[in-house]
């Protein structure tokens, strides 16, 4: 969590959530902390199995901007100092990275994605960069999984009465064992106009069959009409970790007036090539 005083902390429960111990992740970098995200690696036959991490933006001092990482090996007591997973590819002082999403894989890989800015943080998003680490967090590797300028859609949405949105990244790894082993597939809202999207914000998806050497086009996750002047925005993924299916959530207009919303989810058994789509 990101405490009053704009530093990260962690709460731990060892009896089921009775009792609570608090520790510092991180403290006040000077500035503020902004938009973390917690993962614990569970995989019992990775080689960092129960090691923690924490990612945020980090505003203020020598990373201001750029999405920082701090790992832990004793169930979150102490941590590592920040780490700059971003700042390769967010040159330091003409861009920033923010919204980033942590997952682990089925050997204990780690990977960081986040939305990167190229040109001002008030425009859409430029790129999705994405972070990878086999070795628990102490050195990476960098690329931009995907690259279109002011692609996503921060910013205000006027049909929905002015509400503030953005296209920051969801991603999930497949760790079943099944055929799909070890695929990553990350999730967004297009911009109206930016191929695969229509008319108006669609949800997208782009996968990784080789741990994020390379990256498939985007495809289009919601399957109403194209070009309907229908929303579709702020989506997540998760994998099933039995059977390998993959499933999306996200807010959709379809069948509503566009000033409004309901819940639909889409799912896929093929790897992200094919969707079907159901309201919650």
């Amino acid at each position: 969590y990101i405490n009053n005083s704009y530093g990260q902390g962690v709460s731990v429960s060892t009896n089921n959530g009775v009792n609570w111990t608090t520790h510092t992740v991180a403290p006040n970098p000077g500035q503020l902390a902004d938009k973390n995200h917690y993962m614990v690696d569970k995989t019992t036959t990775s080689p960092f199995v129960n090691r923690s991490y924490c990612a945020w933006t980090d505003f203020g001092g020598a990373t201001d901007g750029e999405v920082v990482l701090r790992y832990s090996t004793n169930f979150g007591q102490n941590w590592s100092s920040n780490i700059n997973v971003s700042g390769t590819l967010t040159p330091l002082g003409s861009a920033f990275a923010q919204g980033n999403n942590i997952q682990t894989g089925p050997n204990g890989e780690l990977y960081v994605i986040y939305a990167i800015y190229d040109a001002n943080w008030t425009d859409g998003e430029d790129a999705i960069g994405f972070s990878k680490s086999t070795d628990g967090g102490v050195t990476w590797t960098h690329l931009r999984a995907y690259n279109q300028v002011n692609f996503g859609i921060r910013g205000n949405l006027s049909s929905k009465n002015g509400i503030r949105v953005s296209s920051f990244p969801s991603m999930s790894v497949d760790r079943s064992g099944g055929p799909r082993n070890g695929w990553i597939y990350i999730t967004w809202p297009q911009r109206a106009g930016v191929s695969p999207a229509g008319n108006s914000p669609d949800i997208v998806l782009i996968k990784s069959s080789d741990g994020g050497a390379t990256w498939s086009a985007p495809v289009r996750v919601n399957d109403d009409p194209l070009n309907n002047s229908k929303d579709q925005y702020y989506p997540w993924c998760t994998v099933d970790q039995v059977t390998g299916q993959l499933m999306l959530i996200f807010y959709d207009s379809r069948d509503v007036p566009n000033s409004q919303a309901e819940v639909f989810m889409a799912t896929s058994v093929d790897g992200g090539t094919t969707f079907t789509n159901f309201k919650v």
